[in-house]
């Protein structure tokens, strides 16, 4: 069997999927900064796949670009916020001694606070303004809970597809 090149772009791929569709619909009028972040989700999904197919800093980079694209943020800052996340969850993921599962929903929970913190700071630094904290907090929330069904997804379409037929 030959290795296909592309398939280490899959992660990138489904990862854009999710933010094009996240970004495509709308939020109601008023609620447009209670958003989820679907970025963060799908890379510390792929982040914490202990396979071959998983995430690399470049990958996280890029993704970040594809972000910082399709949300309008300042080119760059999603790609500082995505690799910090990154080495912060692979840094947390060696020190929790724990059972896979328990490591796995600690070490999301820790990255997705450590997420949010860095994103509140980063708003506080750029734009030199205080947001409501609200808005952070409950986009945090939304965020969590929407873990649970983004990885629900992907391991049912990465467990239905065969690596041959990509």
């Amino acid at each position: 069997m030959r290795k296909l090149p592309f398939i280490n772009f899959f992660p990138v791929f489904t990862s854009f999927i999710f933010i094009l569709i996240s970004t495509t619909i709308s939020p109601p009028q008023g609620y447009s900064f209670i958003t989820p972040s679907v970025s963060i989700v799908c890379l510390i999904y792929w982040s914490l796949r202990k396979n071959f197919l998983h995430m690399n800093l470049l990958q996280t980079f890029f993704l970040g670009i594809l972000n910082d694209c399709m949300m309008g943020t300042p080119i760059g800052s999603s790609s500082l916020l995505f690799i910090l996340t990154r080495v912060f969850l692979l840094r947390l993921e060696k020190r929790v001694f724990t059972s896979i599962y328990i490591t796995d929903i600690i070490t999301v929970f820790f990255s997705i606070i450590f997420y949010y913190l860095s994103v509140y700071i980063f708003v506080l630094i750029y734009f030199d303004s205080y947001t409501n904290i609200n808005f952070h907090f409950m986009s945090f929330l939304l965020t969590l809970f929407l873990y649970p069904i983004i990885y629900t997804i992907l391991n049912r379409l990465f467990n239905n597809t065969k690596i041959e037929d990509l």
